[in-house]
């Protein structure tokens, strides 16, 4: 009987890890976002806003 009890929690555990939602960075709209910041930054791509100095 306890092995029983082990097995299920065991089992439960693994299926509550599973059951997390995702990271924001690793969503679609995420990495969209994370790539425009990336080309922003290192300068691949012109930013949307124009510097006033």
């Amino acid at each position: 009987m306890k092995k029983l009890w082990m097995a299920a929690l065991g089992v439960s555990v693994l299926l509550s890890a599973c059951a997390t939602p995702k990271p924001y960075y690793e969503t679609k709209k995420g990495r969209k976002k994370q790539e425009y910041y990336n080309d922003l930054y290192y300068g691949k791509q012109k930013p949307f806003f124009k510097d006033k100095n």
